[in-house]
């Protein structure tokens, strides 16, 4: 369970927050509903985390998110209520939050977090992916309180629905 909650939180596509003017360049500290609906109304759909997040670990994500104070009680509340998850920012980054992500699958052109390279992410489509392509996740030792994020090799592909 460890290890999948870690790979659910660690696979993020992350959205150009910047892209969207009304928005600042990074989410508050901490984010209030406006900010909440800020950066996850508008939000592409092809944007997605790589696996479905379940309900009780996204509970989880919000609820620390709350509770380490990166989320005002209406933030949190709205984010309960549309079904989206705090992402932690990952270790060597400020404490917060880095994403906002849907609970669920995702589509063929998702983009997934590949690698990390000379400090710029990387992506590629999901229906790209075959055993051995690398993805970025969670690293063993990391945790939800200090992420850490890991180059590996994708083991299987699932096709469904």
């Amino acid at each position: 369970m460890r290890r999948l909650l870690l790979v659910t939180a660690g696979l993020v596509g992350l959205w150009s927050h910047a892209a969207h003017a009304q928005c600042p360049a990074a989410i508050p500290n901490p984010a209030n509903q406006a900010m909440v609906q800020c950066f996850t109304v508008n939000k592409p759909v092809g944007t997605r985390c790589a696996t479905a997040i379940d309900p009780t670990t996204c509970d989880s994500l919000n609820l620390m998110a709350k509770n380490n104070g990166w989320l005002t009680p209406d933030g949190y509340a709205y984010l309960q209520s549309i079904f989206f998850c705090a992402i932690p920012a990952p270790i060597g980054l400020p404490p917060g939050i880095l994403d906002f992500c849907p609970r669920g699958c995702f589509a063929a052109e998702t983009q997934i977090l590949s690698s990390v390279r000379a400090g710029r992410a990387h992506y590629v489509q999901a229906s790209s992916l075959a055993p051995q392509s690398p993805l970025m996740t969670m690293a063993d030792s990391a945790s939800l309180d200090e992420v850490a994020l890991a180059s590996r090799s994708v083991k299987r592909i699932a096709v469904g629905p």
